[in-house]
């Protein structure tokens, strides 16, 4: 049910702020600007779980109040994941968080938003947020020279290709969050390991052989989409996905963020 999944929310929140805490040496204001945004969402999500229940309750079934009911959805779940036009939380809090974090932030707790996401319709309230997600993210990414900000918009462009295939198919999603999760991990493990955090000090990694700085190179280049990658497989599927669902601006747009992120 809707509330199962409101509790679901909750409690991976519950969850989350003290490995935020812990895991931080540095100022907590992210913290609670962390957790007020999270309350914000889930407060949104549930108001719009009561709007459902009222309609049924007083047996309304008209288009503008299951419209509203999705309208108001997709927005909670867009703030909770940090996606365009409420992103820029999420790029300041991925600013002061461990790579560890960081990690668990891209992957893990995107997990029960997309789920819900896979049970709601399409509308077009999440297909412009998903086309400017990955517009935005590229274009914003290439300017960069913090791997936390790079990581950040990385993340936020990945995002809106796993919000599309959640819509689409629960399984295809899965996938994609696994082998991104995968690449993600290779490349955030060693940038904590070598303790950097812009973007020239990947080249003054003097301290490993070739074979360690290919391992890396290999996975940035996956995680961007070049063929014939791991990463370029998994954006191809979806993207067959998209044209067998009719969904050609939306593919278009993906696939303009992808060219611009390489």
């Amino acid at each position: 049910s809707w509330l199962s999944m409101w509790m679901m929310l909750e409690i991976n929140l519950m969850s989350f702020v003290p490995i935020l805490f812990f895991g931080s040496n540095k100022k907590t204001n992210f913290l609670f600007k962390y957790f007020i945004v999270q309350n914000i969402s889930s407060a949104t999500f549930l108001t719009s779980i009561i709007l459902l229940w009222t309609s049924e309750l007083m047996n309304i079934n008209n288009l503008i109040n299951f419209n509203m009911f999705n309208f108001i959805m997709t927005l909670s779940m867009i703030m909770k994941m940090g996606l365009v036009p409420m992103h820029m939380w999420y790029i300041e809090v991925l600013m002061y968080i461990s790579w560890m974090n960081i990690f668990l932030m891209s992957t893990w707790q995107k997990i029960i938003p997309l789920m819900i996401i896979s049970y709601m319709h399409n509308n077009m309230t999440m297909n412009i947020s998903i086309m400017l997600s990955c517009l935005l993210s590229s274009i914003q990414g290439m300017s960069q020279l913090n791997l936390r900000k790079i990581m950040a918009f990385s993340s936020m462009n990945h995002s809106s290709w796993m919000m599309i295939n959640s819509t689409m198919s629960l399984y295809l999603m899965f996938i994609y969050m696994i082998i991104y999760s995968m690449i993600s991990y290779n490349i955030i493990y060693m940038f904590n390991i070598n303790n950097v955090s812009y973007l020239h000090e990947i080249y003054f990694m003097n301290n490993y052989n070739s074979t360690y700085k290919l391992f890396l190179f290999y996975n940035i280049l996956s995680m961007a989409g070049l063929p014939p990658f791991l990463g370029f497989m998994i954006k191809l599927m979806s993207i067959k996905f998209l044209i067998l669902n009719n969904m050609f601006l939306i593919t278009s747009m993906l696939m303009i963020s992808s060219l611009l992120s390489l």
